[in-house]
């Protein structure tokens, strides 16, 4: 594993006491929303139920409270990073975010696929643990970067998670908007990284049939149509958090296959090989297996 030198991250006080901070203020909030949070930790559970049925209910009930936790959690290092880096868009967004990777933790091997560019690059992950995380190392480079997702239902929310990405220089690449993919094609076509979280339910348009956990559920194979268009490197990696509450992001390797139904089935045995892993990391909360 290779850390960056503490010595460029004296602001913020960020390493080993602030993962714990944020912590602690996940268990927190984990209560004071729990009443909120009820009808989703029941969803989890179910969930869990169904992938993991030899476990008794203290297990599920103990994966699913965690997994929200680290979700807390991971809320409130973004929100903290943000707050703490002024990040200003422009020449100098990368130096804030510098600051950041105290206590990220990057396989030699992941490093190696980032500082190669060779080619423009295409990031498949899922939403475990903090999975900031990757798209940080990928703003790291220099190169521009573009992430696929879901717009939050919040719409304030959403008003705040926006002004984040957009400061820290990530295109957006919203699902549901016909600009994506011509936005997506210009990143990669400057050699850029285009990252999609393909662990979710993106709806019914061009999905794909893929098995998770013994259960048939969707996938969108749109972003490989874009990586073999413009030959881009399709790599797979995810984000776990250690005992000392680093975030240590794992490269999987890449997926070369010729079929794309083999490369998003291949992606998803991934991802439940690490979901096995570290059961209490992964967003148990999302309608994965919607029809």
């Amino acid at each position: 594993m290779i850390r960056l030198p503490k010595d460029k991250y004296k602001r913020g006080g960020l390493g080993f006491p602030f993962f714990c901070f944020c912590r602690f203020w996940g268990w927190v909030f984990s209560i004071i929303l729990m009443p909120v949070i009820l009808f989703r930790i029941n969803r989890a559970i179910e969930n869990l139920k169904k992938s993991f049925p030899q476990k008794t209910w203290l297990w599920h009930l103990k994966v699913a409270y965690s997994a929200f936790v680290e979700a807390l959690q991971s809320l409130i290092e973004t929100f903290w990073w943000y707050v703490i880096s002024s990040p200003q868009r422009g020449s100098d967004r990368w130096k804030p975010i510098l600051r950041v990777k105290t206590g990220m933790v990057m396989s030699p091997e992941f490093e190696a696929v980032l500082k190669d560019d060779s080619n423009p690059l295409v990031i498949l992950s899922a939403h475990s643990s903090n999975f900031v995380a990757i798209i940080i190392a990928a703003l790291l480079t220099g190169r521009p970067v573009g992430v696929f997702l879901k717009k939050v239902k919040n719409r304030p929310l959403e008003r705040l998670f926006f002004k984040i990405r957009y400061d820290i220089g990530i295109e957006h690449l919203y699902v549901d908007e016909e600009a994506s993919p011509i936005k997506a094609a210009r990143i990669l076509k400057n050699n850029g990284i285009v990252i999609a979280l393909l662990d979710q339910h993106f709806g019914r348009k061009g999905r794909r049939k893929v098995v998770f956990f013994g259960r048939e559920c969707f996938i969108a194979p749109g972003v490989l149509v874009l990586a073999k268009r413009f030959k881009a490197k399709i790599a797979t990696a995810f984000v776990s958090r250690g005992k000392d509450c680093s975030l240590n992001i794992s490269f999987m390797g890449f997926l070369n296959e010729e079929n794309d139904d083999e490369i998003l089935q291949k992606f998803t045995n991934l991802l439940e090989y690490h979901v096995k892993k570290f059961p209490g990391q992964w967003a148990w909360m999302h309608r994965r297996w919607k029809i």
